[in-house]
């Protein structure tokens, strides 16, 4: 199993963090594609994972949320006062909606309903849902994006960065949903040896947090630039079922830094070997 080191880990969860401040990206073929870098860190019991998280969570004064309830995605009201509970993803836009041990079971109806609903925000990240229910009136607004809720339809335009670890064992589940959701994401594999671990007790960090700020808010991808990371993918034999995901992220990676960083380029590409 593969496990990064803290620096880059920290690299690739940084330009991830970074990704919620890009606006738009525009590929040669004047295909937009969602800016945002969605992570999804696996790992067994005892590794760290959730040290990370909450490392994250305290740089950026956020707090880990437990698990996935569509009520929690999508906005719920109190059937008594009818007072409406925003959703997570707009109380969490331009921010990371970050997941502490996720898990989902196959036979859990309710945990995979809630993730086709995120699966669907996590491409998208708007939505109309109309309730059976009155409800009260609410409205927000932030720049194009709105939480509003008139003649009981929710309706919800947001961005946010989806960020879970799991100690669910991915490469094995053959449910759609989870094969979907790693579509999504980058998937970062952790798995420290004895050897790791005793280092973070003398003091090795598990993450070190540092802001970037992309150079642009609205990015464009040119031809040339297509090309080179097309190449890039080329040399390393990605195969069919990752090709187009992983093309994805390394532009949103290059929207965040402004630049084909090899090294960076190289490294995400790696976890997928």
């Amino acid at each position: 199993m593969k496990y990064l080191t803290y620096k880059d880990l920290s690299k690739i969860i940084n330009i991830a963090l970074a990704s919620c401040k890009v606006k738009e990206i525009v590929l040669p073929n004047k295909k937009r594609i969602r800016p945002q870098i969605h992570l999804l860190m696996r790992g067994s019991v005892g590794s760290g994972k959730s040290s990370i998280l909450n490392d994250v969570a305290e740089a950026l004064d956020l707090m880990p949320q437990m698990g996935l309830t569509r009520a929690t995605l999508l906005g719920s009201f109190d059937k008594q006062s009818g007072i409406f509970t925003p959703p997570a993803v707009w109380r969490y836009r331009n921010k990371p909606l970050l997941i502490d041990e996720f898990y989902i079971g196959t036979r859990d109806g309710g945990a995979r309903d809630a993730l086709n609903t995120m699966l669907s925000l996590m491409e998208y990240a708007k939505y109309e849902k109309a309730v059976g229910y009155r409800g009260n009136e609410f409205s927000e607004e932030d720049g194009d994006m709105f939480c509003k809720v008139k003649n009981n339809i929710i309706s919800c335009r947001t961005k946010f960065l989806f960020f879970a670890n799991t100690m669910q064992k991915l490469e094995r589940s053959d449910m759609i949903e989870i094969q979907a959701l790693q579509s999504r994401c980058i998937t970062i594999p952790y798995y420290p040896s004895l050897d790791d671990l005793k280092r973070k007790l003398n003091g090795e960090p598990y993450y070190i947090y540092q802001e970037i700020v992309p150079k642009k808010e609205f990015v464009k991808i040119s031809k040339k630039t297509q090309e080179k990371i097309i190449e890039m993918m080329d040399l390393k034999n990605i195969k069919e079922e990752r090709y187009l995901r992983l093309f994805g992220d390394l532009c949103r990676v290059y929207a965040v830094l402004g630049k084909i960083d090899k090294e960076i380029f190289d490294l995400i590409i790696g976890l997928g070997e």
